[in-house]
């Protein structure tokens, strides 16, 4: 049996590197957190800082611009068809990188140990001896129960609560849980996308934050269980627009730990990339931005900055993060894990 701790209990562990060093992933700590989420037609902006627990891990055999492959394994008879993995690379040029996998091994055309990926990783680097795990894509039924365990308002796209998750057009597609109907039409319970095809098994990717528009009235207790992942791990942040991220780690990292500087713009809060955080109220947004030293007009030291100037590297970060980038080219940021979480 697998027992669930809570998030305090992870940050203690993690503190106090009770865990050995040398502890496998299959058996790394797995715990619940719990995020409140504001009702009366409140958006809540919601990261997954616990994850699937990995199917698979190893090395690269083989890379080209279409497919990676691990030899060792065999994908057709691993994964499930119809669902979608997230590969994460471990070591290498892209270190952290992810890909959204949804074909591989012979029902694609290629060998038992390939994986389709959707970018040319070759001409980003990724290498023959790269290590590299798979972990299943989260889905909106595991996530919020299949019958809406979550408690979500149920109704119409119009009436209940709506999922709102990040779309690779730059907006979002959106999912509610629509109860049983017979009349004016037959309807079967469940999850539905915007135009009200059944969608339980809508993959989330753990990079991306989550909208939750709250119909509903009153404080919802969403809990979210998994695994507790400890490599560092790539953010995308779209050029001249606003990416919404999901923090990664659940508990310890701070703006001054997460590494984030090394990849987005400085400046001023007028010109450099800025990070918003949705206050505790879910009524708006902490904005904050990594200023470089100065000494004229007047010495400011660098770091990062709330947005009246003030200092703000002891930050944590909240679950859900959104990126303003300033900058018009597209930017990964790896997000760094806490030091202390190396004993995990």
């Amino acid at each position: 049996m697998k027992y669930l701790i809570p998030l305090t209990t992870i940050a203690a562990i993690a503190a106090s590197g009770a865990v050995s060093a040398q502890t496998p992933a299959y058996s790394k700590p797995s715990g619940y957190v719990t995020e409140t989420l504001k009702g009366d037609g409140a958006f809540n902006l919601i990261g997954l800082t616990l994850h699937q627990p990995p199917i698979a891990s190893g090395t690269l055999t083989g890379v080209t611009s279409t497919k990676v492959t691990d030899s060792n394994l065999n994908f057709t008879t691993l994964l499930t068809a119809g669902a979608s993995y997230i590969l994460q690379f471990k070591s290498g040029a892209q270190d952290g990188g992810i890909q959204v996998i949804t074909n591989w091994g012979t029902a694609s055309g290629n060998a038992t140990g390939d994986l389709v990926v959707p970018d040319n990783v070759l001409s980003m680097g990724v290498a023959q001896g790269n290590s590299y795990e798979l972990r299943p894509a989260a889905t909106i039924s595991s996530l919020f129960g299949s019958a809406n365990e979550a408690g979500f308002l149920a109704g119409s796209i119009l009436t209940a609560d709506v999922i709102w998750l990040p779309n690779s057009t730059g907006g979002f597609s959106k999912f509610y849980y629509s109860p049983a109907s017979s009349f004016p039409v037959t309807i079967a319970a469940g999850w539905k996308d915007s135009s009200g095809a059944a969608a339980p098994n809508q993959p989330i990717v753990y990079t991306d934050a989550i909208l939750i528009q709250r119909r509903g009235t009153g404080d919802l207790k969403l809990v979210l269980t998994g695994q507790v992942k400890t490599n560092k791990t790539q953010v995308f942040a779209a050029g001249s627009q606003f990416s919404y991220v999901s923090s990664i780690f659940p508990v310890g990292t701070t703006l001054a730990t997460s590494g984030l500087e090394a990849s987005l713009n400085s400046g001023s809060i007028l010109t450099a990339d800025v990070i918003w955080m949705q206050n505790t109220a879910r009524t708006g947004y902490d904005k904050f931005y990594y200023s470089p030293a100065s000494s004229f007009p007047v010495v400011i030291a660098a770091g990062w900055k709330n947005s009246s100037g003030g200092d703000a590297g002891s930050q944590p970060l909240t679950s859900g993060l959104i990126i303003q980038r300033r900058g018009t080219t597209n930017t990964t940021a790896p997000i760094t894990p806490p030091t202390s979480y190396s004993g995990l």
